[in-house]
């Protein structure tokens, strides 16, 4: 089994840029965001024992995988592979920036997986990327319940791999910061989503952030 993470919230979040694994834009979490963490880690710490807990080395991740961590008793394991996507020339930007200055690339690559962004990464080539680096990952750890820190683009990809789901379909899946994804991973190979954007354990922090 593995139950994928995703972090808390940065200010490239709250402000809906892009921040993917390209430059400089490698933001950290925000007080909201500890406090995401804080509460999924609490949440987690109510369900069965995990046996490992992997993070993508972007800091963001890290940073709530130590705040679980702390809560579970697990020390983080940094897996290079499970970082977000590669945005290229778009990194930092905003959506409504990337439309104005880049509408027909932005268009491009909405609507087919193997265009990248500007420099950037596809989606096709990001699902590899994630899949073989979880791939190695669950061989190392066979029969193990893994926890996992990660971005969209990760959990995003996990799920479609689980799925057979077309990569078209990554576009429409809705992830809220500090929810929860579990997976099943079979010996035949095969595999199955059993829950997806898990995020009740947040609602009791509704009330003290507006949106």
């Amino acid at each position: 089994v593995t139950v994928a993470v995703r972090h808390g919230v940065t200010q490239h979040s709250v402000e809906r840029r892009f921040s993917g694994s390209d430059g400089d834009h490698d933001p950290p979490l925000i007080q909201r965001g500890r406090d995401q963490a804080a509460a999924v880690a609490e949440e987690l710490s109510r369900r069965e024992a995990f046996d490992i807990l992997v993070t993508s080395p972007m800091l963001r991740t890290r940073q709530t995988a130590d705040i679980i961590g702390a809560r579970l008793g697990l020390e983080p394991v940094v897996v290079p592979g499970l970082q977000e996507a590669r945005f290229g020339v778009w990194d930092g930007c905003t959506f409504a920036e990337v439309m104005e200055r880049w509408p027909d690339e932005m268009a491009a690559w909405l609507s087919a997986p193997e265009v990248a962004p500007p420099g950037g990464e596809s989606l096709s080539e990001l699902v590899s990327r994630v899949s073989a680096a979880m791939a190695q990952v669950i061989a190392s750890h066979r029969g193990s319940r893994i926890l996992v820190t990660a971005h969209v683009g990760t959990i995003r990809s996990l799920v479609v791999a689980a799925l057979g789901a077309p990569l078209s379909a990554m576009n429409r899946m809705e992830l809220s910061p500090a929810s929860i994804t579990t997976l099943s991973w079979y010996a035949d190979g095969n595999a199955s989503l059993r829950t997806f954007a898990e995020a009740s354990h947040l609602e009791s922090l509704a009330a003290h952030w507006t949106p």
